[in-house]
């Protein structure tokens, strides 16, 4: 469950800046067996406060997808400031980025046949992303948000 609105500030390098925190709560009963070995098993569910200031361009679809996926989709646009995060973070490995992703997306409405293609979309392509995250994170000087276990 999401709680926060989505304010944002449009900057020059086509990123958007939220203006108010953004709080995704869940449990993990979501997750299938199969992917239910990938999570913290240890936990039942994840409190994951997205901050103010947090950079976001909400879903990085390619461009010759934006008629069928548009970045700022109303079916999983707060999923996708969420996504952006977990890469960011590197809270979770990138796989648990995405199972995460993938239960938000249902949480918030989402279509099934448009969460199967946009997760297989960050399965495949996402890597670039994370590992871009990862490289930055390693530097330092991130100032991360609040994720707490249940």
């Amino acid at each position: 469950m999401f709680t926060g609105t989505i304010k944002t500030e449009f900057l020059d390098d086509g990123k958007w800046k939220l203006l108010e925190n953004i709080t995704y709560k869940t449990d993990f009963s979501f997750v299938d067996k199969k992917r239910k070995s990938l999570l913290y098993s240890d936990y039942v569910g994840v409190i994951i406060n997205i901050p103010k200031g947090f950079l976001t361009d909400f879903a990085s679809t390619p461009k010759f997808l934006h008629s069928f996926f548009p970045p700022t989709d109303l079916d999983y646009i707060l999923s996708a400031i969420l996504h952006d995060y977990l890469y960011f973070s590197n809270y979770f490995t990138r796989l648990e980025s995405d199972i995460i992703f993938l239960q938000a997306m249902k949480l918030q409405g989402c279509p099934w046949w448009k969460r199967k293609a946009v997760f297989n979309g960050v399965r495949i392509g996402g890597w670039k992303a994370w590992q871009k995250h990862s490289d930055a994170l390693l530097k330092g000087g991130r100032i991360l948000g609040e994720i707490k276990f249940l």
